[in-house]
């Protein structure tokens, strides 16, 4: 075979494989996006719960008015996140009175990952104990 042949073979084989690849790439996103867009109101759920857990977790610990470092430090946190919670809530409850139509798959998806990523913030507060409370078991 000559080598201007080898080129002529080889260039659209591949292009194909790369075509075929981006292809998988984005029905996998694509996937992924549906997927976020219909999880949308598990997350909402989700996150409501964990922040209310971590509120009563405030609230026991405000209690025991034994203040140190670090328990101010995860208190400031602690506000930090319940205020982003509560915005998230004030957003689901205004999204999702919209049209469909209007709150795309790609949207919705966007914002039921930041639902998540809310979701793990306030969970690592609740698991995280203050050198303090550990002092209140």
């Amino acid at each position: 075979m000559k080598s201007s042949e080898f080129g002529k073979d080889f260039l659209p084989n591949a292009a194909a494989g790369t075509l075929v690849e981006t292809v998988k790439v984005v029905c996998k996103y694509a996937n992924q996006m549906i997927e976020l867009s219909k999880n949308m109101k598990r997350n909402y759920e989700t996150l409501k719960s964990e922040a209310e857990k971590l509120q009563a977790r405030r609230c026991d610990y405000q209690s025991a008015e034994r203040e140190s470092c670090s328990y101010n430090l995860w208190l400031d946190n602690v506000e930090e996140i319940l205020k982003k919670v509560e915005s998230l809530k004030m957003r689901y409850q205004n999204e999702r009175k919209l049209p469909l139509m209007k709150f795309s798959v790609m949207h919705r998806a966007g914002f039921s990952d930041q639902l998540l990523k809310a979701y793990e913030e306030v969970h690592k507060l609740v698991e995280e104990v203050p050198f303090n409370a550990r002092l209140l078991n």
